[in-house]
């Protein structure tokens, strides 16, 4: 029998320092927990996003 998994594994733990540039008003940010990030590169002078 095939255990049945209810959680997301996760494929790779990376470390990285995330700066914060707003937070809304009645956000607890707490340590430890998981978030999902999307990272929104930026444009570099003379080229195209």
């Amino acid at each position: 029998m095939n255990p049945t998994f209810n959680w997301v594994r996760l494929a790779q733990r990376i470390p990285v320092r995330v700066k914060l540039t707003s937070v809304p008003k009645g956000t607890q940010l707490i340590v430890g927990r998981t978030a999902t990030v999307t990272v929104v590169p930026r444009a570099t002078p003379g080229t195209t996003a």
